[in-house]
């Protein structure tokens, strides 16, 4: 009878790290192995072929190189959501601020009409 190994294909508990090579200042990422709870496996960004690099023995693409690119995608995707609740925030805050303006140009213009009138001038532009 032959016996068939299940690979696992997808990370189930990803753990993830960001690091710092403290020699060249590049940044990695370790990731926890599922199947050995004291292994971690590097994964580094390799210039030259444009692509993750993982130390782990299996195929490349490997799950460790997509679960930092998983992780690395949430990320974006809740900095570029960051960035439009702020961006909706200001336009929000921009549009109270003209409406305020336009608020207090209103009451300064009633004030002018109001002394005008007390004053017996009623030649103004805005009339």
């Amino acid at each position: 009878m032959k016996s068939t190994v299940a690979q696992k294909t997808e990370i189930q508990q990803p753990v993830v790290n960001k690091g710092v090579d403290k020699e060249t200042g590049v940044t990695f990422y370790v990731v926890k192995s599922d199947s050995d709870p004291n292994t971690w496996y590097q994964v580094r960004w390799n210039e030259q072929a444009l692509e993750w690099q993982c130390n782990c023995v299996s195929r490349k693409p490997c799950k460790h190189q997509r679960a930092v690119n998983a992780v690395l995608v949430a990320q974006r995707q809740m900095e570029q959501r960051d960035r439009y609740f702020q961006w909706k925030q200001r336009e929000e805050q921009d549009a109270i601020d003209a409406e305020y303006a336009a608020q207090v140009k209103e009451q300064e213009r009633q004030a002018y009409r109001n002394f005008e009138a007390s004053c017996g001038y009623y030649d103004h532009p805005w009339a």
